[in-house]
């Protein structure tokens, strides 16, 4: 139950996409996201055993997948979230939204925008030395 209604979840910005820009009904962009979304998994699960011998620089179709999400998706969208509160969003909107005392914010801020960034930037090229 649990790993249906995350999946769920996460289907849900490719209908919204589909559904918003490309004028699809909601069961024809949600029977599209699962099928898609089905081929995939059988990709990664046939990885272990028919596909094991299909590799590329090394890596099965799973290990693929593996690489770009955890060494370059997440910490680029980490990156890329520290950044955008860091610098974009208004000072008054975040010390609003996290409703801290003045000085708990300033610290909060400058670790935002100049500890965080460098310390995602160095695991993410951490991840690609290792």
């Amino acid at each position: 139950f649990a790993a249906i209604t995350s999946s769920i979840s996460l289907i849900e910005p490719a209908i919204t996409l589909l559904v918003e820009n490309y004028s699809y009904t909601r069961a024809e962009a949600s029977l599209k996201g699962g099928i898609i979304t089905w081929i995939i998994g059988l990709g990664t699960i046939w990885s272990f055993n028919y596909g094991q011998d299909y590799t590329v620089f090394g890596m099965s179709f799973f290990g693929i997948l593996d690489a770009l999400t955890s060494k370059i998706l997440l910490p680029l969208g980490g990156l890329m979230m520290a950044i955008f509160v860091g610098y974009i969003v208004k000072k008054n909107t975040t010390f609003k939204e996290l409703n801290l005392s003045n000085g708990l914010f300033l610290t909060w801020r400058f670790l935002i925008r100049f500890l965080a960034p460098i310390a995602v930037t160095f695991i993410f090229v951490n991840g690609f030395i290792i």
